[in-house]
C-alpha cells in the first residue's frame, strides 16, 4: 500500500467512525439528536472536512454555510452527515487531485515537525535548512498549481530551476499571495540561506521557531 493509500485509509475510517456515531444516536420523539451529540458531530465533520480537502474546498464551503444556518442543531447534523458521505464516496473512487494536494500537504507537514523536532533537541541550524526547503518545495508547487514557471533559461539557453526568491516575487506579482506574506517568505528564506551558508550566528532559536510556525500556517492558508 502506498502512502497515498494509507492516508486515503486512515481518513475513510474516521469518516466511517462519525457516521457510524451519528447511526447508532439515540433519537428523542421528535427524531432529533441529542444536543450534546449534534454538537460533538458537527465539530467533528467540520474538522474532518478542513483536513481532508481544505477550506477552499467545495465541500468544505457547504459545510460552513450549513453550520452558520439558523437550522435546529440536530438538522445540520443531518445535512452535514450527507455531505462527508459524499466526501467519503470520493475518497472511495480515487479523488485524485485532492488526494495528491492531500498527501503533499501531509508530507511537508511531516517535514515541518522533523524541523521542530531537531529545534527541541538544540538543532537549530539543520531545523531551519529543513524548514527552509520545505517552504522552497511548496513555493514550486504552488507555481505548478498556477500555471507559473519554475525554470528559467539562463544566456547560454539553458533550462535551470528559478530561485525560491524568484519564485517568491513571481508569486506575489501573480496575486497569488499578498505583500505580507512576500516579505514574510523573504526573511525566512534569508534565515535558510544563512543556514546553509554556515552563517550560524545571524538567527536565533526564536527565530526558527517562528520561521517553522509560519511556513506551516503559510502552507495551510495557500494549500492550492
Amino acid at each position: 500500500m502506498t502512502v497515498a493509500e494509507r492516508l486515503t485509509d486512515q481518513y475513510l475510517k474516521h469518516i466511517d467512525s462519525i457516521i457510524a456515531i451519528y447511526e447508532n444516536a439515540n433519537r428523542n420523539e421528535r427524531d432529533l439528536l441529542d444536543d450534546g451529540t449534534s454538537y460533538g458531530l458537527i465539530a467533528r465533520i467540520q474538522d474532518t472536512v478542513k483536513k481532508v480537502v481544505g477550506e477552499q474546498s467545495p465541500y468544505y464551503v457547504k459545510v460552513d454555510e450549513v453550520v452558520n444556518s439558523d437550522w435546529h442543531y440536530s438538522y445540520i447534523v443531518d445535512v452535514l452527515i450527507g455531505v462527508i458521505k459524499s466526501l467519503r464516496d470520493a475518497l472511495t473512487d480515487g479523488f485524485l487531485v485532492e488526494s495528491g494536494r492531500l498527501l503533499r500537504r501531509e508530507v511537508f507537514s511531516d517535514f515541518l515537525s522533523m524541523s521542530q523536532h531537531l529545534l527541541e533537541e538544540g538543532y537549530k541550524d539543520p531545523a531551519a535548512i529543513m524548514a527552509g526547503s520545505t517552504l522552497e518545495a511548496h513555493l514550486r508547487q504552488l507555481c505548478v498549481n498556477h500555471g507559473i514557471s519554475e525554470t528559467t533559461v539562463n544566456a547560454r539557453g539553458a533550462t535551470k530551476p528559478k530561485t525560491a526568491s524568484r519564485l517568491n516575487d513571481d508569486l506575489y506579482k501573480a496575486g497569488i499571495y499578498r505583500g505580507t506574506d512576500h516579505k514574510n517568505i523573504t526573511a525566512w528564506l534569508s534565515i535558510r540561506n544563512s543556514a546553509a551558508h554556515g552563517h550560524y550566528n545571524e538567527y536565533t532559536d526564536k527565530e526558527v521557531d517562528l520561521l517553522i510556525a509560519g511556513i506551516r500556517n503559510f502552507i495551510e492558508r495557500y494549500s492550492r
